[in-house]
């Protein structure tokens, strides 16, 4: 990564320091010391912040290929669970410092799991989930931090709030209860399906129409930003009837399309019948007796003919 965002900024000098170990807290002040030093005079600065998966050929392996060797910043992959979304080590220490110089901060989290982000989101001006990347990452987040790549990924999870948020998923059964905590919101921090992206994109007139054994979706979409981008649109039915509790809403469709800025396209979506079916509580597959269809903040509920 440090040797991609060189090669990004060929007329900047661009300086790295470690900052801190990722879950090793022993010692760190000498570290965390010299990179708020070399960050003093810098007009960005690029946390990267997160944990490790690291693995070498000399490590011990179980028999189903999990490590048994675990170094103390390895805190990611098979065998390794974590009992805490805090960040591990002294890195929430090292944001701090770096966010009392009062320069700009770009903050890059490689992760193979979700982190609480709340002190990120705080001390940050702008956080990039990389995950963990592959062999060429370091090159793509330094195109997505200077523009040259637009975002568009959607979460495939629900990303939550902290690990007392624990179990965080978008297809939870409509009951009635209290969604929040006493002392927390219940909803996650970011939902499954979100995604930002260096354009802006909206959708207008959702329209659905019954055909003999499928929907037809159509929505609208317009890029309003000023940039070349794809917007992933996702679209999920909430089912009604029967003597089952069905879900809030269940991914159906979705579509990847490409935008020049100010460009509007019609989006259609073909729904075949049996995404309309359940099983109810006497174990057979019964068809829902009405269904809400839903399209980024856009929503049509209708009575099925299918």
């Amino acid at each position: 990564m440090y040797q991609a965002i060189q090669e990004m900024f060929p007329e900047s000098e661009v300086v790295y320091a470690l900052g801190c170990e990722v879950r090793n807290s022993i010692h760190q002040e000498e570290a965390i010391a010299k990179a708020v030093e070399l960050a003093r005079d810098a007009d960005l600065i690029i946390p990267v912040l997160g944990g490790s998966s690291a693995r070498n050929f000399d490590m011990a392996f179980l028999s189903n290929g999990a490590v048994s060797s675990k170094g103390i910043n390895m805190d990611s992959g098979e065998n390794v669970d974590v009992a805490s979304l805090s960040l591990g080590g002294q890195q929430e220490v090292l944001l701090k410092q770096l966010k009392a110089l009062g320069k700009p901060i770009a903050c890059v989290m490689v992760q193979g799991r979700p982190y609480d982000l709340t002190l990120v989101n705080e001390l940050a001006d702008a956080v990039l989930i990389a995950w963990f990347p592959g062999q060429q990452g370091g090159r793509t987040i330094a195109e997505t931090l200077v523009g040259l790549n637009n975002p568009s990924g959607k979460l495939s999870v629900s990303y939550p709030r902290n690990t007392q948020q624990l179990p965080a998923y978008y297809y939870q059964r409509d009951a009635a209860k209290q969604d929040d905590y006493y002392d927390e919101v219940g909803q996650p921090l970011y939902p499954f399906g979100y995604g930002l992206s260096y354009d802006q994109f909206d959708y207008r007139q959702l329209a659905v129409k019954q055909m003999v054994d499928k929907l037809v979706v159509t929505v609208k979409v317009k890029n309003n930003g000023q940039f070349v981008g794809q917007e992933s649109s996702l679209l999920f039915v909430k089912l009604t009837g029967g003597a089952v509790i069905q879900r809030t809403k269940l991914l159906k469709a979705f579509q990847k399309n490409a935008f020049q800025p100010g460009e509007e396209k019609s989006i259609t979506f073909e729904l075949p019948a049996a995404d309309f079916n359940y099983m109810d509580i006497d174990n057979q597959v019964k068809r829902a007796q009405a269904a809400t269809i839903m399209v980024a903040d856009l929503a049509e509920k209708i009575t099925l003919s299918i």
